[in-house]
């Protein structure tokens, strides 16, 4: 008796194990389909945990919704623009879900395109942002340099690629990206890091390269080829933006003066870095993509 008790206890045990992986197994994937919602695309899932498919198609559908309602206020406007999405799953393994949004707007004076990706947990449904994949400063400078090294490459081939954008758009939040098995996918609209004819940009980035240990502490800026890093602070002085002549009094003790004919306006506080090439010295400005030459002209 207590030999066939040991086998069904045996056997339950087993149908317990193979429940729960088949649970497991069932939350890293999910079913797929493209739903409309006035002439809108929209990708809408099916799985085995409701809450979490309810919790990813409402937001899925909202955006749907919102660019629909968008499209039928132009109409009444009487503007000649208008909306239309394509929607694609990108990466649906792991866990993970990707959906990349096209966006077409088609306007008197052409179409331009733009891209929204959704990025979902599917154990939790929680919607995930670049900063859930990039937490520490040194995933952010090994994001930023893997990027910009491709790019550079790309560049150096013929590329039409402006180098010069990349680290601004990387540390926006929420800058579009998607999953591959290996890592993610940066994806620059047209126009960002490159003319808009050259379409979307994009810049794989594996997972080894992300969380690679750093020699000594993080660096203290993002890397730039060519330049060298010097120093870091905030201008304390009133500054509205880059003009030759200016004065820029930082909060290190160092007074820096421009030399180069940059104008940009921009009043506020910003974090700045000073980076040298060669003899030269140049100001990179918090939110302002481009470098300005800078000479220094008084210490504390």
């Amino acid at each position: 008796m207590s030999k066939v008790v040991s086998g069904w206890l045996i056997v339950c045990l087993f149908s317990l194990i193979s429940f729960a992986s088949g649970v497991d197994a069932a939350s890293t994937k999910v079913k797929t389909s493209v739903h409309y919602f006035l002439g809108q695309q929209y990708v809408q899932i099916s799985g085995e945990n409701k809450k979490v498919v309810s919790d990813i198609n409402r937001i899925l559908k909202a955006d749907a919704q919102l660019l629909a309602w968008a499209n039928m206020e132009y109409k009444k406007s009487g503007e000649h623009t208008s909306f239309r999405s394509k929607a694609n799953t990108k990466y649906n393994k792991n866990g993970k879900l990707s959906i990349v949004n096209t966006i077409y707007l088609n306007s008197e004076g052409g179409q331009t395109i733009s891209a929204s990706t959704f990025n979902f947990d599917l154990k939790t449904g929680e919607r995930l942002e670049l900063d859930d994949v990039i937490k520490t400063e040194s995933q952010k400078l090994n994001l930023i340099e893997a990027v910009t090294s491709q790019l550079v490459k790309r560049e150096s081939k013929g590329d039409p690629i402006f180098t010069d954008h990349i680290e601004f758009y990387l540390t926006q939040s929420n800058h579009s990206f998607y999953y591959y098995d290996q890592g993610i996918v940066i994806r620059f609209n047209p126009g960002e890091v490159g003319p808009r004819s050259e379409g979307f940009v994009d810049a794989k980035v594996d997972y080894t390269t992300i969380n690679k240990k750093r020699n000594g502490p993080p660096s203290p800026a993002p890397t730039i080829p060519g330049y060298t890093y010097v120093t870091k602070s905030h201008i304390e002085n009133e500054f509205t933006g880059f003009d030759y002549g200016n004065i820029y009094e930082l909060a290190n003790g160092q007074t820096w003066k421009q030399v180069g004919y940059v104008f940009y306006y921009n009043p506020s506080w910003p974090e700045v870095i000073i980076y040298q090439k060669g003899s030269k010295y140049y100001l990179k400005a918090e939110y302002i993509d481009e470098l300005v030459e800078v000479e220094l002209v008084g210490t504390d």
